[in-house]
């Protein structure tokens, strides 16, 4: 591994909280120099952020940072592609994001990343943000001094932290579960294959829960949601880990039917809401797959000052920003690196890097300014070699003006044409795409769907339940419900009506806002 720096620091910027690690390269790998926890307070305006995020940069002297994006954020796909001449791999890619994103290619910051070649064809990584989010992430940080290495999402950060570890064996199937307070995701990977889906149910689900049950204000179910001990949980904890489980199976069984993925080997936990005591065992015993805690600092010097070592509740917080380090850190990314940083702050960087070349240009112009008489004489000839090329360009250009004015006319109707037939087409894929998608969650074969109807901000969706009585198909309306909420596009689905008709059917109508 190549490393760049004596120092390097990992920085996450979350919804409670801004976490920094500090490693330091050793002879055999890392070592931990400091952590850092900012907890930032129920509403933290943007200029109180920067100013924390300033103050720690020049307290822990980072000279570079770099910012990633929580999951919701990013649509993540894997895709294989043929193989192409190297010429149309571009062209090729930039196809098949447009046909799995639902939103036009134009609106978007994507990026890729090709993959180790395992079978006949090319296997990539790809990723796309919405420009508006992107802007709004990284507008503040222009004006930093220290320069954002590169903008990666939370799911792509910790499959990379995982891929580094010791024991990691590519042939194994890896779920990381990242249960953060206000969002969380599940990434599933192994080899050239991944899967990244956002979950409705977060940490703050179960302090709500809770709290509700209880009767006590958040910060009192919060406290008394890390201090459960017993096999015994309150119902309100239970009723949302039934939801979280539930969830996790259905990302697992899309990952085995649609994916073609094989059996999990092994379902990591992370993020602030993976402290909830016995999390691990209760998911585990629920899911029959085998459950730990992840642990960022494995094969990391972990001994601060004096021997302090981390406290076990705080690694689960400190994920994100260990694998932010280590890919600052390392020449070699493990599993895929992708980069949401637009073209103009990238463009901004590259200006910044070329300072030195525009005061070496501007103090050579002053030297050759003592030399006028020459590059007067100079100049004049270039005018006149000018003068006489327009000339001639112009005569030229008069006798094929009407020519030209021709096929000008000719190729705008042509593209006018071209953009009709696109828009076209356009509309009806997203239908199509949306509508496949719709059908894949469909939690079971005795539940389908018989009308497909959409408008400018809705679908309305008519189907029937065939399951053998009516508990298991009222159960099957509602999770294919909270499939169609999971969905990054869709919001607010919503029961018309459910009915029973003569035989054991159960018909059903429901309306879902579209994004």
């Amino acid at each position: 591994m190549l490393l760049r720096r004596k120092k390097v620091l990992g920085l996450d910027i979350g919804t409670t909280a801004i976490k920094i690690v500090v490693l330091e390269p050793t002879g055999n790998g890392f070592a931990l120099k400091k952590i850092k926890i900012i907890d930032l307070p129920v509403v933290a305006d943007e200029q109180l952020v920067l100013t924390l995020v300033k103050g720690a940069l020049k307290e822990l002297g980072g000279k570079e940072f770099a910012l990633s994006l929580p999951g919701r954020y990013a649509l993540i796909r894997s895709i294989s592609i043929p193989v192409i001449a190297a010429a149309r791999i571009d062209a090729t890619l930039k196809i098949e994001v447009q046909h799995r994103i639902p939103f036009p290619l134009d609106q978007v910051v994507w990026s890729s990343d090709r993959l180790p070649q395992e079978t006949d064809n090319v296997d990539f990584v790809v990723g796309a943000v919405k420009k508006d989010i992107v802007k709004k992430l990284i507008a503040p940080f222009k004006k930093f001094k220290e320069e954002a290495a590169f903008l990666d999402a939370d799911p792509l950060v910790l499959a990379n932290l995982v891929s580094r570890q010791s024991d990691f064996d590519r042939n194994k199937t890896y779920a990381i579960l990242e249960l953060g307070a206000e969002s969380s995701n599940l990434i599933v990977f192994q080899k050239n294959l991944l899967l990244v889906r956002a979950l409705t149910v977060a940490g703050n689900n179960f302090t709500e829960s809770l709290k509700e049950e209880k009767g006590v204000d958040f910060p009192a179910a919060e406290k008394e949601k890390f201090s459960l001990t017993g096999p015994e949980l309150p119902g309100s904890i239970n009723y949302v880990l039934d939801n979280l489980v539930a969830e996790i199976q259905s990302s697992i069984d899309y990952w085995r039917f649609t994916h073609k993925g094989p059996e999990l080997d092994q379902l990591l936990l992370t993020g602030g809401g993976a402290n909830l005591p016995g999390l691990s065992q209760l998911i585990e015993s629920r899911l029959r797959v085998s459950t730990r805690t992840l642990d960022p600092f494995a094969n990391i010097d972990v001994n601060l000052g004096a021997g302090e070592e981390i406290r076990p509740e705080l690694k689960n917080r400190l994920a994100v920003a260990t694998g932010m380090a280590l890919r600052i850190a390392s020449e070699k990314v493990f599993f895929c690196a992708l980069d949401f940083l637009p073209p103009e702050y990238i463009a901004l960087k590259k200006a910044r890097g070329n300072q030195i070349y525009i005061y070496l240009s501007s103090f050579l112009l002053i030297i050759l300014s003592f030399t006028p008489g020459y590059f007067f004489n100079q100049e004049t000839k270039l005018k006149q070699l000018v003068t006489e090329r327009l000339n001639a360009d112009l005569n030229e250009y008069e006798q094929y003006l009407p020519a030209v004015q021709d096929l000008e006319r000719e190729i705008k109707d042509l593209q006018g044409r071209y953009e009709s037939l696109n828009t076209t087409l356009n509309q009806r894929y997203l239908w199509l795409s949306r509508l496949i998608d719709v059908g894949r969650i469909l939690p079971s074969s005795k539940i389908y769907l018989t009308k497909f109807t959409p408008s400018s901000n809705a679908l309305v969706l008519d189907g029937e339940s065939t399951a053998g009585n009516l508990g298991l198909a009222f159960r099957d309306v509602r999770q294919f419900i909270l499939n169609l909420n999971a969905l990054p596009y869709l919001q607010n689905a919503t029961v018309l009506s459910v009915e029973r008709d003569q035989g054991e059917r159960l018909v059903f109508q429901i309306t879902v806002g579209i994004k």
